[in-house]
Parts: structure tokens; sequence; C-alpha cells
């Protein structure tokens, strides 16, 4: 079984497909819910974020963007009038097909600067957490002190097997879903239940 594989396997037997047992259920409410989709790319987990979301506002954390001109882009969550730039553009394809180059410093700047002061018991989308950020000292305290904080959270986490994302995944009070084209109603109507029952 390869690493990728078993990140894999280990989202899926994280929490059972429909529901959590009640002793999981009463630690999750007694904080605010922090909801991880693990899912590979195109398996909807940013559909599925603002599809939970839904028009509530307001709401804070950061989304990236891949646009066609080969660049990834870091903006607040929702915005949709966006400015994509050198100040936020966090990576860009790399050579190889599939393969990608991160900017840590702009992770640094421009990501830490979008989850600063963000109000106690605010909600928070991390739409998402991958391997370009790997080095983005700054950006990855951000995240954490957002994941151990006093806040609503639902992001989106690659299934890859690197430290910070093991790290994250393993944060106490974490409700890890994995998703995929087949299962991603269920775990939309589960990661509902579960932000709706946090409030």
């Amino acid at each position: 079984m390869t690493a990728l594989h078993a990140i894999i396997e280990k989202c899926s037997r994280s929490i059972s497909a429909a529901i959590l047992p009640e002793r999981k259920r009463k630690t999750v409410n007694s904080r605010p819910v922090k909801i991880l989709l693990c899912g590979k790319p195109g398996s909807g987990k940013s559909t599925v974020i603002r599809r939970v979301i839904g028009d509530k506002r307001p709401i804070y954390g950061f989304e990236t963007v891949f646009l066609k001109d080969g660049n990834l882009y870091l903006k607040k969550a929702f915005d949709d009038h966006a400015v994509f730039s050198e100040e936020n553009r966090v990576g860009t394809r790399g050579v190889k097909p599939g393969s990608a180059v991160g900017f840590p410093e702009v992770f640094d700047r421009a990501g830490t600067d979008i989850l600063k002061n963000i109000p106690e018991g605010s909600d928070v989308v991390l739409d998402e957490m991958g391997f370009l950020e790997k080095d983005a000292i700054m950006f990855l305290n951000s995240l954490t002190e957002i994941l151990k904080g006093n806040y609503r959270v639902i992001g989106a986490i690659k299934p890859l097997d690197i430290p910070h994302l093991n790290f994250f995944r393993e944060l106490p009070g974490i409700c890890l879903l994995s998703l995929t084209a087949e299962n991603r109603e269920d775990v939309f109507r589960q990661a509902e239940k579960l932000w709706l029952g946090s409030v």
C-alpha cells in the first residue's frame, strides 16, 4: 500500500459514512466543530464547502484558485471581487506534468494577513491545505491557531502524507471526512449536520 493509499484509507476510517458515535458527537458539540474534507482533486471538496456555508456571512478564511495562466492564487473566502496579482500568487505549475512550485514568502505575507484578527467564534473556511505551503512557517502557524482556536471551521485538505498535513489531521477535535465523487452527497449531508449542530 502506498503512502497516499494509507492516507486515503485513514480518511475513510476516521468517521463512519453517516453517523458519528454518540461519544464523538458530544465532543464535537462541546466546542466549535472543525471539519476537514479529504479527497483527490475533482472530488468536490470546494463544492461541499460552499453548499454547507450557503449564504452565511461573514465568513473568514481563504480559498485557493488555479487560473488558466497556470498560477495558483490565494484570496479571502468567498471574495468574488478578488484581484489576482503577484501579491497573492502562491504557486505556479511546475515543469513536470502535475507538479507545482509554491512561494512560501507569499503564503507567509498574504495568507497570514488573511488569517489574522479573525474574531473569536467566527466561521472560517480553509480551502485548501496542501503541499505548496510546507515551507511557509508563519502561514502554518496561523493555520494551527485557527484549527486549535475557538472558531467553527470547514476546510479542504489534500490526501498527502506530508508532516504539516498529518499534524493538522491529528489535531484534537478535527472531524475528517473522506470525500469521493461517489459519496459526495452523503458527505455533504454529514458535514451540514455537523456544521448546523455546532451552532
